[in-house]
């Protein structure tokens, strides 16, 4: 009995280690079925064949190119990706929120924004290694674009002597920090986002220097990316998508339009946007709006504003005193247009203005209150009810402020918490709010930094 006693007591402990050993290989293999694929990092997708147009989206991976400059020309390098380290915290911030992390608190978005309801929920910078710099959402609301904006991943390319623009790598990536891809190792501000999320256009130089540009198109999910027209190369947004998928470029100070493959490419209108030049270094610009009707203009050299319908007919001048034309906004219904005019102290202050799509009803929604005062970057709530904009006595004293539409409730939103707010940008839900935060410490150079809003009551 003894023996047999002993038997069992052996044959109980050899049936536990086995049901031991089963359960660690089945709770290993949940966890690899539930660990995060986010994409760090992805095979680039940047210009192919400088000056050659790609009819069609190209199947292969194109081939990967690469500026270097030097002290007076530029050299072809072998091209690496901009290295994402961990996210470890800077300096300076008191109550740093990680990139990865617990999400946000977010809020269902309410039937109308109102600015005297709006307070910050919370702040998070989405990298604390490497600088950032926000150049849009996605529609959905789900991804962002990036540009990495670091001394030693950017160059500088000479549009005309004396005049340099900042080439930058472009990533996509959650709103959150995660899942970053990049997708063009060297592109300008100039890039939008497809309304149908499937492509993103952005802009690149021709040649070593120069004003000639080149269009290319990016397709979201392989992130292959083919070329659709050559260009002028200017220093600010200038391609538009319309609603019928064609992309608006300029050429030779012309406005184009071309489909996502390159082909049937058309001048759009007869507007002249004068291009920058050894004796013009101030470019022209335009504006589309988001329905594609209308066309918001400020020719070269001068601070005219006009609007006239897509065909260029009908046009009208809404000021001749427009301050930072770059950050003129249309609401994202089209019907209105927010831009920055001169202030009552003159050049050393400017209003926010709004006037009506067809530019009748230009009228200020909030003024300078003293010299040094600048009221800009305007950025439409998506229901166009209300505008945040950046207020401040320079670059590096600006902080965050909302109106509403019709001049009511101007307030600062948020405190010393967001930083210095430069360049903000609503989301397509208006549950956030996107913006460079301007740093003196330690390099001076900007983190992406977004907002999450609540509204009450």
């Amino acid at each position: 009995m003894k023996k047999l006693g002993s038997i069992l007591k052996t044959a109980i402990s050899l049936l536990v280690l086995v049901a031991l050993a089963l359960g660690a290989v089945w709770l290993l293999g949940v966890a690899h079925q539930g660990a995060p694929t986010a994409e760090l990092s992805s095979p680039l997708a940047t210009p192919t064949s400088p000056g050659k147009v790609t009819t069609s989206p190209p199947t292969a991976t194109p081939t990967r190119e690469n500026w270097a400059a030097t002290a007076t020309v530029w050299a072809r390098i072998t091209p690496s990706p901009f290295p994402i380290p961990p996210a470890t915290p800077i300096g300076g911030l008191t109550t740093p929120t990680p990139a990865v992390g617990p999400p946000p608190p977010t809020m269902a978005p309410p039937k109308a924004f109102r600015a005297e309801y709006l307070e910050v929920a919370d702040v998070r910078f989405v990298d604390f290694y490497a600088h950032f710099e926000f150049v849009g959402w996605s529609p959905d609301g789900t991804h962002i674009l990036v540009e990495p904006h670091d001394p030693e991943h950017w160059k500088l390319h000479q549009r005309v002597p004396g005049m340099n623009s900042l080439l930058l790598g472009l990533w996509t990536m959650k709103a959150d920090g995660t899942e970053r891809r990049q997708v063009a190792e060297w592109a300008t501000d100039s890039v939008t986002w497809s309304p149908d999320e499937k492509y993103i256009a952005y802009s690149v130089p021709a040649k070593e220097e120069g004003t000639e540009g080149e269009v290319y198109v990016a397709d979201v999910e392989t992130l292959k990316s083919w070329k659709v027209a050559d260009s002028d190369f200017t220093p600010s947004l200038d391609i538009y998508w319309l609603p019928n998928g064609e992309l608006t470029f300029l050429k030779d100070g012309h406005i184009f339009a071309v489909q996502a493959d390159g082909k049937s490419i058309r001048q759009l209108n007869d507007i002249y946007i004068a291009p920058n030049t050894p004796k013009q270094l101030a470019p022209g610009l335009y504006k589309i709006s988001p329905d594609g009707q209308r066309i918001a203009w400020t020719p070269g050299g001068k601070r005219e504003l006009w609007i006239s319908d897509l065909a260029g007919l009908h046009a009208k001048l809404i000021t001749d005193k427009c301050y930072a034309p770059t950050r003129t906004t249309w609401s994202p219904d089209g019907k209105y247009l927010a831009f920055s005019a001169d202030g009552r102290y003159g050049p050393v202050s400017s209003d926010l203005w709004v006037a009506d799509a067809d530019g009748s009803h230009p009228h200020p929604v909030a003024t300078a209150e003293r010299e040094w005062d600048f009221l800009a970057q305007p950025a439409w709530s998506p229901d166009g009810q209300v505008i945040a904009f950046a207020r401040g006595a320079g670059s590096m004293d600006l902080s965050l402020w909302v109106v509403n539409r019709d001049g009511t409730a101007l307030r600062r939103l948020g405190g010393k918490e967001l930083g210095v707010v430069s360049t903000p940008w609503w989301s397509p839900t208006g549950t956030q709010v996107a913006y460079d935060r301007q740093r003196w410490e330690p390099s001076g150079l900007p983190n992406a930094a977004i907002i999450t809003l609540k509204q009450e009551p």
